[in-house]
């Protein structure tokens, strides 16, 4: 069987050199680079990585003409959307410092040096979390410094500080207030030298899990052809390498800590449906997946939407994933009277709620973990 765009983008690693490789045990012979590789690689925002795999190959010269020029620019927007943040992120720190140095920072702001290049990790914003009474003082210090927020997000503010039509003319800020629990797996760290706080390792897994499952679970994410899934799935296993291999029972443990396992477990079940199987050296997380795997495939429709918001995707993870046309996936699971360019536009434009009870779905799947554990956990 001729192997195909979405097998290759399935098999890639956080690590070009790495992704070759499986690209070459897959394809014997050089395989064909269509428009579905492009558009896979676009949506789940691979594209870095894999245009560094096909150099190193000697397959760059397969690509389609217009894809040797969208796929390194993309690659290299990714490190110029970083740089930016990080330039907005020092300025904030030189005037602001008390408060930068007792925010959280997660994901993409740590993540962008993680990787081998600044190219290969998408980075869309800046999370940044504090103590919920320093919450109000960040978002004035933020507001001083000319960063606006968004009308339907009023934790999210952006600041223009170049053209936007180069893509990296935008810095997004996203502020949240430290969930309870979470003072006790930080400590004092750094963004690429400006002082901040930064997660544990297990912290920052639950983070990138939670956010996994909020994605697959999410009806308005879906409703854009963007894929951050796949992306996740890679910050996992890149995580748990430069750890040394992350123990899983620890993993659990920190879950339980902060009342998250349904969370986790449903997003590591993401995880192994996307990837066919849970990070090397996880397999005691085995049970805990199982028992959630009946909510796995429940979605959350927006605020908007009358009647019964938690539904069953008709399609699998993968399948969602890695279909021609997430978007119009998504307009066929709205109720029949929703499918207008009216609500559709409303939704897009923020002029109606986009708040989806997903975490309801987490709340059904915790009852199916009760008295469940990992494997070689003490009762």
């Amino acid at each position: 069987m001729a192997v195909t765009a979405q097998d290759l983008v399935l098999a890639t690693s956080f690590d070009p050199s790495r992704t070759a490789a499986r690209w070459k045990d897959l394809c014997p012979t050089p395989p064909v680079l269509d428009g579905g590789f492009l558009y896979h690689c676009y949506s789940h925002h691979v594209g870095g990585i894999a245009y560094d795999a096909l150099v190193e190959l000697g397959w760059d010269s397969l690509l389609p003409p217009f894809a040797v020029t969208v796929l390194p620019r993309g690659a290299g927007l990714s490190e110029a959307v970083w740089e930016e943040h990080r330039a907005a992120l020092a300025e904030l720190a030189e005037r602001h410092p008390d408060l930068i140095r007792e925010s959280l920072l997660v994901k993409g702001a740590l993540l962008g040096t993680a990787y081998r290049s600044k190219r290969h990790r998408v980075m869309g914003d800046f999370d940044l979390i504090i103590g919920r009474d320093r919450l109000a003082p960040l978002l004035a210090a933020l507001e001083s410094e000319g960063y606006e927020r968004r009308s339907d997000m009023a934790y999210d503010l952006i600041k223009q500080v170049g053209p936007l039509y180069t893509g990296a003319g935008e810095v997004a800020m996203h502020v949240w207030d430290l969930p309870a629990g979470w003072e006790r797996h930080i400590e004092d760290g750094a963004v690429d030298g400006i002082p901040c706080k930064v997660p544990s390792v297990e912290l920052h897994l639950v983070e990138l899990l939670l956010n996994a499952h909020e994605h697959a679970a999410s009806w308005y994410y879906t409703l854009w052809e963007s894929d951050l899934q796949l992306v996740r799935s890679l910050d996992v296993e890149l995580l748990d390498e430069q750890a040394g291999g992350v123990d899983p029972h620890r993993l659990w443990a920190v879950a339980e800590d902060l009342g998250m396992q349904a969370e986790i477990a449903l997003g590591l079940w993401v995880h192994r449906e996307l990837r066919g199987g849970l990070p090397a050296g996880w397999d005691a997380l085995t049970p805990v997946v199982d028992a959630v795997a009946p909510f796995g495939n429940l979605f959350a429709l927006p605020a908007a939407a009358e009647g019964e918001r938690i539904r069953a995707w008709h399609l699998g993870v993968r399948e969602r994933a890695f279909h021609p046309s997430r978007h119009d996936l998504a307009v066929d699971q709205l109720p029949p009277h929703l499918r207008t360019p009216e609500f559709l536009g409303a939704i897009k434009n923020g002029t109606v709620s986009r708040s989806q009870p997903v975490a309801e779905i987490a709340g059904r799947a915790r009852a199916a973990l009760a008295g469940v554990r990992p494997s070689g956990a003490r009762a």
